[in-house]
C-alpha cells in the first residue's frame, strides 16, 4: 500500500470531509496536483474504484465482513477494469484505511478551538485558523499547502525527465532503431494500389508507447541508418521529417495510457486523430515544400492511402501489447 497517497488522501478527507470520496472526479483533481509523484497505475486504480462506488460499499459493509467485502470489490476491479489483483487489493486496503484505521486512532492532537483532528506539522488549525501548540513542525504551512501546484511542479518535471530518459526508454529507442531500419530496409507492404512501409507503423507504436524523445530519436537514427546503408548520406535531411513524426505522435503519449493498460477506443481515437494531424503538418504541409526542392513528386492521395492503413495496423498493435501487458501483470500478482 502506497503510505504517501494514503497520507494524501487522508489530508484530502480531512479538508473536505469522507463525502468527497462519492465524488471521483474532485478527488482525481486533487490527486492531480498533490500526488504528482505517486504512480499513475495506483492512482488510477483508485479513482476506479471510487467511480465504482466502493468507499460507499466499505462504509456500509459491518466491521466483522469488511475483510470479506475487500477481497470481492478487489476481484471485481480487477475483472471489470483489468487491473492487477494485487494492486486492486492495495487500494481496497488503502480505502479502508482511509475510513477506518484513522478513525480508530487515539485522537490526542486535537484543536483546542474546535475539536477537530491536527495533523503532527500543523501550526494553525485549518478548519479554525486557531494557533496550535506544542507541536514539533516549524512550518506555518498547512500539509496541503505544502503540497501546493507551485511546490509540485518541479517533481513533475523532474518525474517527466526520468521517465523520458529511464533506462528502459533507452533501451526501447535502440530496439526501435533496429526494427525501423530493418523494415524500412527490407520488409515492404506493397497492397493494393499503394506501397507502405512496416517502418513508420513501429514508430508510432514506439512513439505512442515511450514517449516524445524516443520516436524523434527512433525516426531520426533509423532513417539517416537507412540512406547510409543505401549510400545517399546526402538525403539525411529526410531523416528530420521521420523524426518530426515521432516526435508529433509521442508529445501526446500520456493520453494514450498505453502503459497503464488502459488503452481503448477513447484513447485508439485520440492516437489516430494525432496520427492524423502529425501527417499534415510533417507530411502535407512540410514536406512537399522539401521535395520540389529536390525534384521530388509529392502524390497527396498516395499518402493519404498509405497513411490511414499504417493508422489502422498502429492502433491494432497498440491493443495487442496493452492486452499482453495487461496478462503478463497480472500473471506476477
Amino acid at each position: 500500500m502506497n503510505i504517501e497517497l494514503q497520507d494524501i488522501l487522508n489530508q484530502i478527507v480531512a479538508e473536505q470531509s469522507d463525502t468527497i470520496l462519492s465524488e471521483p472526479k474532485r478527488v482525481s483533481s486533487f490527486l492531480s496536483d498533490l500526488a504528482r509523484e505517486v504512480p499513475k497505475p495506483q492512482k488510477t486504480a483508485l479513482i476506479k474504484s471510487l467511480e465504482h462506488g466502493f468507499a460507499k460499499t466499505l462504509k456500509d459493509v459491518p466491521a466483522p465482513e469488511r475483510n470479506t467485502c475487500k477481497q470481492k470489490l478487489a476481484q471485481k476491479l480487477n475483472e471489470e477494469e483489468g487491473l492487477e489483483l494485487k494492486l486492486c487489493e492495495e487500494t481496497l486496503e488503502l480505502l479502508a484505511a482511509v475510513l477506518f484505521s484513522e478513525k480508530q486512532k487515539k485522537k490526542d492532537n486535537l484543536c483546542k478551538n474546535c475539536g477537530k483532528e491536527l495533523q503532527k506539522e500543523w501550526t494553525i488549525c485549518p478548519y479554525c485558523r486557531t494557533e496550535v501548540e506544542n507541536t514539533s513542525s516549524p512550518s506555518n504551512e498547512t500539509a496541503l499547502q505544502k503540497l501546493s501546484l507551485a511546490d509540485n511542479s518541479d517533481k513533475l518535471g523532474n518525474n517527466l525527465k526520468i521517465s523520458l530518459f529511464s533506462k528502459r526508454t533507452i533501451l526501447a529507442i535502440g530496439i526501435g532503431v533496429s526494427l525501423v531500419f530493418v523494415f524500412n530496409r527490407f520488409v515492404n507492404i506493397s497492397t493494393f494500389d499503394f506501397f507502405s512501409s512496416y517502418g513508420i507503423i513501429i514508430l508510432s507504436v514506439f512513439s505512442a508507447i515511450f514517449g516524445p524523445v524516443a520516436g524523434f530519436l527512433i525516426g531520426f537514427i533509423s532513417d539517416i541508418l537507412f540512406y547510409l546503408s543505401w549510400g545517399a548520406g546526402e538525403l539525411w535531411i529526410w531523416a528530420v521529417f521521420s523524426a518530426l513524426y515521432g516526435l508529433g505522435v509521442g508529445a501526446f503519449w500520456k493520453y494514450y495510457k498505453v502503459e497503464s493498460g488502459e488503452f481503448r477506443m477513447k484513447q485508439a481515437f485520440i492516437f489516430n486523430c494525432i496520427q492524423i494531424l502529425t501527417n499534415i503538418i510533417v507530411w502535407v504541409v512540410i514536406f512537399p515544400i522539401f521535395s520540389n526542392l529536390i525534384g521530388y513528386t509529392f502524390n497527396l492521395m498516395d499518402h493519404i492511402k498509405r497513411a490511414s492503413f499504417e493508422s489502422a495496423l498502429g492502433t491494432l498493435l497498440l491493443f495487442g501489447y496493452t492486452k499482453i501487458i495487461t496478462k503478463v501483470r497480472n500473471l506476477k500478482k
